[in-house]
């Protein structure tokens, strides 16, 4: 709480959350400089990659919260990692320099446990054919196989004797190539949308959890958050969140009182405003 707190008045101290109105006096470009930004073009760039950090930390939040469903971690071919697409699992190859953390992306991934399947692609993963350059072979953990209801893929733990052939069971999985023309844009995509659908996303985020007055969640996410990076990139709550919700927030939070959050209105993206940003 304490935390939450600080990061609050220390975002009500700062210049930026009184408001971009400010860069109608003085223009956007100054506006930006005084911020501690070289430009506005700059301030963009790095409001994406502000929003990034939040989206990706709360991905991985709700990564935490699949790691404790029952299933087995499964590892890529060699030389590849994966993609996560809502639970959609492709393979993408490692550049040359091995491979760098990077959204959506994973060196493992959890697998469930027959009767549950992973959640189906648009296209099956399994065909009849040999593999093609579009697929690649997975090997399952070693006691275990594959079992394929035609679209998606399970593990099943194999009997004392061994491996035996069944109806929908295989030694081999098949897992497409990552390509970016059948990834579904959405907030856990973010390196897929535009700079202001994301600072929408990263905005709506908050907010949700501000006016929930989820103050642990908002502290798990924050804690999760690169702060390297957040710090390199010159971000601020300020970036995504109006001043007005906070002091309501915060006089809620020092007060005891309960916001009432149906008299607080959600501004509309800053792209509606017809700023420009």
């Amino acid at each position: 709480m304490s935390r939450i707190l600080v990061i609050i008045f220390v975002l009500l101290a700062n210049k930026v959350a009184a408001g971009y109105h400010v860069a109608f006096d003085k223009g956007f470009a100054e506006f930006a400089q005084q911020q501690g930004f070289e430009d506005f073009d700059d301030f963009l760039l790095k409001r994406k990659t502000c929003g990034n950090l939040i989206l990706n930390s709360n991905k991985n939040l709700n990564n935490t919260e699949n790691s404790k469903r029952v299933g087995l971690f499964v590892d890529p071919p060699s030389g590849y990692h994966w993609m996560d697409n809502n639970g959609i699992f492709t393979l993408m190859k490692n550049p040359t320099t091995g491979y760098v953390k990077h959204p959506n992306s994973s060196i493992t991934i959890k697998v469930p446990l027959y009767p549950n399947f992973l959640p189906e692609p648009q296209k099956p993963v399994q065909d009849t054919g040999e593999t093609s350059e579009k697929t690649l072979e997975v090997d399952p953990p070693i006691g275990y196989h594959w079992m394929s209801n035609g679209k998606s893929y399970s593990l099943m733990k194999n009997p004392i004797s061994g491996y035996g052939p069944h109806p929908g069971s295989s030694l081999k999985a098949k897992f497409n190539i990552f390509s970016r023309a059948s990834v579904n844009v959405n907030a856990n995509d973010v390196e897929l949308v535009s700079e202001k659908d994301l600072a929408n996303k990263a905005s709506d985020l908050l907010f949700e959890l501000l006016l929930s007055q989820n103050t642990e969640s908002l502290s798990d996410l924050f804690a999760k958050i690169d702060k390297d990076q957040w710090n390199a990139n010159n971000c601020k709550l300020a970036m995504f969140i109006e001043t007005n919700i906070l002091t309501d927030i915060l006089e809620a939070t020092l007060t005891g009182a309960k916001t009432n959050s149906s008299k607080i209105k959600k501004p509309k993206p800053k792209n509606d405003y017809g700023y420009g940003y």
